[in-house]
Parts: structure tokens; sequence; C-alpha cells
């Protein structure tokens, strides 16, 4: 029988098929795994499968996909100055 893949392959693949939203997840997870404090790092990480959640539902329809391109630049924008402070490089 074939096991499903971990969570965080999954997560660090990106793949929701919208380019902005797979770029953003694999930059945010490389930066949360390399730079984040472990203390931190759980509620990131939390948060963070919350977000793939909700955009691999939005993925899953046409509309939902132009509708996440808009959001992931945005989210990118948003997380490229909040994780700044880690020193993470977009």
């Amino acid at each position: 029988a074939a096991t499903a893949p971990a969570a965080s392959t999954a997560v660090a693949a990106g793949d929701f098929g919208v380019a902005a939203c797979d770029d953003y997840m694999r930059k945010y997870v490389a930066c949360v795994d390399s730079k984040v404090p472990e203390a931190g790092r759980a509620m990131m990480r939390q948060s963070l499968e919350q977000t793939k959640a909700a955009w691999k539902q939005a993925a899953s329809t046409p509309q939902g996909r132009d509708g996440l391109a808009m959001a992931c630049t945005q989210a990118e924008a948003a997380a490229k100055q909040s994780m700044a402070a880690y020193g993470c490089a977009w």
C-alpha cells in the first residue's frame, strides 16, 4: 500500500498550481526552517498549515486560482517585511 507524503513535504513543494503561491510557500518554509529560532517555529508552522489549507481549497476552482495569484503576491510582500527580522532573503 502506498503511503501519503508527509505534510511538510507537501508544504515545501508548494503545489497550488499558482506560481506566486508555490514560490511564497517555498521561501517561507525555507525561512522558518533555517532562520527562525526553534521556540517560534511551531506557531509559524501552525499558521502556515491553516494558510495552506485555505489556499488549496481556493485553488480547486479556476476563479479561486485567479484570486490566489493576487493574494499570494500580497502575502509574500507582507512576509518579506515581517520575516526580515530573521534575516531571510526573498
